[in-house]
């Protein structure tokens, strides 16, 4: 095919594209300003239990100190406008639906995303669940908390938890600056991530391939460590004394202290690496 034929089929494939965005009721995909689709607001005095549900979108979620209402703001392209709504079912088991009510035949261009903010207090359970999506949290306190995703990255930050779960069909994850007392990491592709972990912590990660880093702030001094690798290399550089010392290519077990917690990694393909500060060569 000559370079005349390639440019006139190219500029044929344009005119469709804007023909169909038109006939859809779409402004063109490459519109991206943003404008605030829906907005609402709760009153958080009797919630203990928050969920969120979404589909295609970018969630954060935040919690608030001095704030007694759950706040909910839904942004995107003007186009939107009339496509999403934010339902929230109140009472103790608060629920935030974001609804996406049927469009035109093709749904080009980025995607809406949801910020929410809660007030910075104990809940019992925080559940958040998208199809597609990244999602952030930060400050949050829950006695529980889950996380799922078919796609997207999932990042943690200061938060306060007994019990996390995040899952993620594929997506990268991070999980800094936390205190929990027991955390599941699982998604079957993507790399993990725990920087600035304040000692001993019970956590379980597992990725199907992608790497996995667990950076010590705070030396651990009582936990079990078991880490496998289908393939690749296992990177252990920690100024604590390790008994009960086991290393192969594709196997690493020890223990600190008298290891009353643990931590578990598992990656089909992927590099494993633990540190600690001390242990970092400052510049």
């Amino acid at each position: 095919m000559s370079l005349k034929n390639i440019i006139g089929l190219l500029l044929i494939l344009t005119g469709l594209i804007y023909l169909v965005a038109l006939l859809s009721d779409q402004t063109p995909v490459w519109n991206h300003e943003q404008v605030v689709l829906d907005m609402k607001e709760y009153d958080a005095l009797e919630v203990e239990v928050l969920t969120v549900l979404s589909s295609s979108m970018d969630i954060v979620l935040t919690a608030v100190e001095d704030r007694d209402v759950i706040s909910v703001q839904l942004h995107g392209a003007e186009k939107h406008k009339d496509h999403y709504e934010i339902h929230i079912d109140g009472g103790s088991h608060t629920r935030v639906n974001i609804e996406k009510h049927q469009q035109g035949w093709f749904n080009w261009g980025r995607a809406p995303s949801v910020q929410i903010q809660i007030p910075a207090r104990q809940l019992a359970q925080i559940e958040v669940a998208a199809t597609s999506g990244d999602m952030k949290l930060e400050g949050v306190q829950a006695d529980r908390l889950h996380m799922t995703s078919s796609s997207g990255s999932q990042t943690v930050k200061r938060i306060q938890v007994k019990r996390l779960t995040m899952n993620a069909s594929s997506g990268d994850m991070e999980l800094s600056e936390s205190d929990w007392h027991e955390a599941e990491l699982r998604t079957g592709s993507g790399s993990v991530a725990l920087p600035a972990m304040a000692g001993d912590r019970t956590v379980s990660v597992k990725t199907g391939s992608g790497d996995v880093s667990l950076d010590y702030r705070v030396h651990p001094a009582d936990t079990t460590y078991t880490f496998r690798s289908g393939s690749g290399d296992q990177v252990i550089d920690m100024d604590v004394d390790l008994r009960n010392l086991a290393q192969s290519r594709h196997l690493f077990s020890a223990v600190a202290g008298e290891g009353n917690h643990y931590v578990e990694i598992s990656t089909g393909s992927g590099d494993i690496e633990m540190r600690s500060k001390s242990s970092k060569t400052h510049e």
